[in-house]
């Protein structure tokens, strides 16, 4: 079977890329594929990640050829690219491996990495452009950390890094809308294949009609998640609801703020951090996706789905992918929070239309995101890949 070089910057679980490669690692692995990672830095605390490899390196630009020489032992065919930060290191995989990579997210053609503009927030269409870019970012990225919550930016490297990413001889993304951006970017067009991620099905709960609807929103609590447009809507609502919010984020004392002004705080619950979400699924009537940035995808959308839930969500990014306006939810044009409050309230109104979107968006899930799709697709871009290689 073949045997994949799984790249990353981080070896423990940040966010979504993290999940996404554990996921398919653990379903590579049940098909008998021989599976190692290579990352860019050592976390200080491994959480799990690396257990999916049958051996785990850390780069190191100074002894890149032995490492190189030991990925050549044990036959590695492919690297699998997903979040790299050193161009070089993308330059010398491609030079010893044929390379697909994941583009997950607008990290890699957008220095601010929202692709919104600062002042206004709208969302942004153009294509990276070093100067226009530059002073988009103002030069700098926020960090973590430290006396000072900002670096600069190493523009060159960030051009470079660019670049050297659109060599991949294979790019796979997960809506229309992200393969879009990368041929506005520049990517081969014929490079690029989509597949769909994998998502687990849960038993839908039997829904009784209720007086009091509950609604919740799953995700971080930043500005481009759009928490404060999803507050905005709910004060509009004049029909009895609870609103459970999970996740946290460097807006949650805005977001309390904005609760206690809007009066919402007998109506909002801010739950916080949440290991396991799926109660919350279980027990929601309508979930909403408010985001005000480009979602490359919106996988909350595709989970809600899992769990038979209708969802309620601005047309931005990739959403209009998986959320068909009118059979499983509604998409309401973007920052608009009063169309959104509307359609809520629509829906609300309708316990059978929202039990009829819930079962189409959980038919849909069960069609397209399962792991016997995912495993076709991701096949046969491979095999696409190495018959490219013997011509």
């Amino acid at each position: 079977m073949p045997k994949l070089l799984f790249v990353n910057s981080s070896s423990c679980y940040i966010g979504g890329v993290e999940r996404y490669i554990a996921q398919v690692a653990q379903l590579l692995r049940k098909d008998g594929w021989g599976l190692y990672a290579l990352f860019e830095r050592k976390s200080e605390k491994e959480d799990g990640l690396i257990d999916q490899f049958d051996q785990v390196f850390y780069d190191d630009p100074r002894s890149r050829n032995n490492l190189y020489t030991m990925l050549k032992e044990v036959s590695i065919q492919c690297a699998f690219v997903h979040k790299v930060s050193d161009p070089s290191l993308l330059k010398s995989l491609r030079q010893h491996f044929k390379m697909i990579s994941v583009i997950h997210d607008h990290d890699y053609y957008c220095l601010r990495k929202h692709k919104y503009y600062p002042i206004g927030r709208i969302n942004c269409k153009r294509p990276f452009r070093r100067l226009f870019c530059t002073a988009c970012s103002l030069g700098i990225e926020r960090k973590s950390g430290g006396m000072i919550p900002f670096r600069f930016l190493d523009i060159d490297a960030k051009q470079e890094l660019l670049k050297e990413i659109k060599k991949a001889d294979v790019s796979i993304v997960l809506s229309e809308y992200m393969k879009s951006n990368l041929i506005r970017n520049g990517w081969d067009a014929e490079k690029i294949h989509k597949i769909y991620p994998i998502q687990k099905l849960y038993d839908p709960p039997m829904k009784k009609k209720s007086e009091s609807i509950k609604l919740l929103y799953v995700g971080q609590l930043i500005r481009g998640k759009g928490v404060d447009l999803l507050l905005d809507a709910l004060r509009y609502i004049k029909m009895p609801y609870k609103a459970d919010i999970i996740g946290t984020g460097n807006d949650e004392m805005f977001i309390r703020n904005l609760i206690i002004k809007y009066g919402l705080h007998e109506k909002v619950n801010l739950i916080g951090w949440a290991n396991d979400v799926v109660p919350f699924y279980q027990n929601a009537d309508i979930v909403i996706v408010p985001s005000r940035w480009q979602e490359p995808f919106g996988l909350i959308g595709v989970e809600s789905f899992a769990h038979g839930k209708p969802v309620v969500a601005f047309h931005v990014g990739g959403i209009g992918e998986w959320l068909q306006d009118g059979v499983n939810g509604y998409l309401v044009p973007e920052n608009q929070p009063k169309l959104m409050a509307k359609k809520i309230q629509e829906l609300m109104t309708d316990f059978n239309k929202m039990l009829k979107f819930g079962e189409n968006g959980y038919k849909m899930v069960a069609e397209d995101y399962t792991t016997q799709c995912f495993m076709s697709r991701f096949k046969t871009v491979f095999n696409l890949l190495e018959e490219s290689h013997k011509k």
